[in-house]
C-alpha cells in the first residue's frame, strides 16, 4: 500500500513538473512571438510610410520635382543630425506632398523647418502625430502663402507689415516659390535649428530612432518567414 502511494506521489509530481515546463514553454513562446511580431510591425510602419509618400508623389503626376527615394534619403540624413526618426519625417512628407503647390527645393526645406517647429511646439518630445500635425499646418500655409500667414500668426509666427506685403506681391506676380521661400526664411529666423540643439531630449529621440531602425532591419529579415507561418496556419482554420 505504501509503495502504491509513493508511486502515486511520484506520478503526481511528474505531472506537476511537466505542467510547469509546458507553462514556461508556452510563456516563452508567447513572449518570443510577440517580440517577432513587434519587429515585423516596426518594418511594416516604415514600409507603409514610404508607400504613402510614393503614392502621394505619383498622384502629383511628375509635378513634385523630387522623387520618393530622394525624400527618403533626405529624411535619413535629417535623422543623423536631429535624432528625429526618418519614418516620422517620411510620414509627414507624404502629408506635405498632398499640397499641390509645394515642390522642388521648397519640399526639402519645408521638412527641415517642420522638424524645428514640431520640436519647439512639443518641448523637444517628438512623435509621428506631432510631425504630421505640423506638416498639415505648414503645408496649408505654403500652399497659399498670403492666406497662410494668418494661420501661422495664430501659432506664434510673427510677420512684419513689410514681410506680409512682400510675400503677397510675390504670390500675386506668380512667383509662388519665391513667396514660399520668403515665408520659410521668416519662420526659420524664429524657429530655425531648434531640432539640432544638442540636449538630453535630442539624445532620447536619437536613441529611440536608432532602436527603431534596428527593429526595422530585423523585421525586414523576419517578414518572409513570419508571412509563411501565418499563411500555413490559416490553412487549418
Amino acid at each position: 500500500m505504501t509503495d502504491i502511494t509513493n508511486k502515486g506521489r511520484l506520478l503526481q509530481n511528474s505531472f506537476a513538473t511537466m505542467r510547469s515546463r509546458i507553462l514556461l514553454l508556452s510563456f516563452g513562446y508567447a513572449i518570443t512571438a510577440q517580440k517577432l511580431i513587434e519587429l515585423v510591425n516596426a518594418y511594416g510602419i516604415q514600409e507603409a510610410a514610404e508607400g504613402r509618400l510614393t503614392q502621394a508623389i505619383k498622384n502629383r503626376n511628375k509635378a513634385m520635382d523630387k522623387s520618393a527615394d530622394q525624400i527618403i534619403a533626405y529624411s535619413s540624413l535629417l535623422q543623423k543630425s536631429t535624432g528625429i526618426s526618418d519614418e516620422f519625417t517620411i510620414s509627414a512628407a507624404a502629408m506635405l506632398a498632398t499640397f499641390h503647390n509645394i515642390s522642388g527645393p521648397i519640399m526639402t526645406a519645408a521638412l527641415s523647418t517642420m522638424q524645428d517647429i514640431a520640436i519647439f511646439m512639443n518641448d523637444g518630445r517628438i512623435s509621428m502625430e506631432a510631425m504630421k500635425q505640423e506638416a498639415v499646418r505648414l503645408g496649408k500655409a505654403l500652399n497659399e502663402p498670403t492666406k497662410g500667414m494668418s494661420a501661422l500668426t495664430r501659432v506664434g509666427v510673427s510677420f512684419t507689415v513689410q514681410q506680409k506685403v512682400l510675400i503677397k506681391n510675390l504670390e500675386d506676380q506668380g512667383q509662388l516659390q519665391e513667396a514660399q521661400a520668403q515665408m520659410l526664411e521668416i519662420i526659420n529666423q524664429q524657429f530655425g535649428e531648434t531640432a539640432n540643439i544638442s540636449n538630453y531630449q535630442q539624445s532620447v529621440n536619437a536613441l529611440s530612432a536608432a532602436f527603431g531602425d534596428m527593429q526595422e532591419r530585423l523585421g525586414a529579415k523576419l517578414l518572409p518567414t513570419l508571412t509563411w507561418i501565418i499563411e500555413e496556419m490559416t490553412k487549418f482554420f
